[in-house]
């Protein structure tokens, strides 16, 4: 999948996107970013747009259904975060929305942990957050290596239900969305000075 994602990376890009794949995506380093750094959480795992289900009710609320909780785990906050991101949205729209996500996906965790009456500033400041995610962020690479594959894939070249596991990771055939999107996670990783 690795060499896969090199080899539709833009030529102006390869060298440096080679070198972090080779030096950030060995077994012992990955593992790392799933596991709590300051705080365990309880996290999806798989959270992207595609798993999730809504309805307007008859009010004009609407209802969200979380789906498919076969990767459920123990790990840091921030990797259902930037899975989501990944895997849910274009260059252009992390260009003009990304401090809007984090923000809002900060707000809304200290929300949660009011409504148990669990003070944010201390379970899990602002500055431990913008640290883990710091932490984290060469993770949202790993997501676009191995899961933007799949998310963007044609229909036609979609993996059969059913498929051995070594076909359905090794032989995805690969779409133009996949080179744009992973071309602009790779732009902003070296805007933000990840690459």
């Amino acid at each position: 999948m690795a060499q896969n994602a090199i080899a539709v990376a833009k030529e102006e890009y390869r060298d440096r996107f080679t070198a972090f794949v080779e030096q950030n995506f060995k077994t012992e380093n990955v593992e790392k970013f799933f596991k709590p750094i300051r705080l365990a959480v309880i996290a999806h795992g798989d959270f992207r747009p595609d798993n999730l289900m809504h309805r307007r009710l008859e009010d004009g609320t609407l209802e969200v259904a979380v789906l498919d909780f076969q990767m459920i785990q123990v790990c840091n906050p921030i990797m259902d975060l930037l899975y989501y991101i990944i895997n849910g949205t274009d260059e252009k729209f992390r260009q003009e929305h990304y401090q809007q996500l984090i923000e809002h996906y900060y707000n809304e965790f200290c929300n949660s942990l009011r409504r148990f009456r669990l003070d944010p500033d201390i379970i899990y400041p602002d500055k431990n957050f913008e640290n883990d995610l710091k932490e984290m962020l060469p993770f949202g690479l790993l997501v676009a290596i191995v899961s933007l594959p799949f998310v963007t894939v044609d229909v036609q070249n979609a993996s059969k239900i059913g498929s051995d596991l070594e076909t359905h990771f090794l032989g995805v055939k690969t779409s133009d969305l996949f080179a744009e999107r992973l071309n602009g996670v790779i732009s902003d990783y070296i805007k933000m000075g990840i690459l």
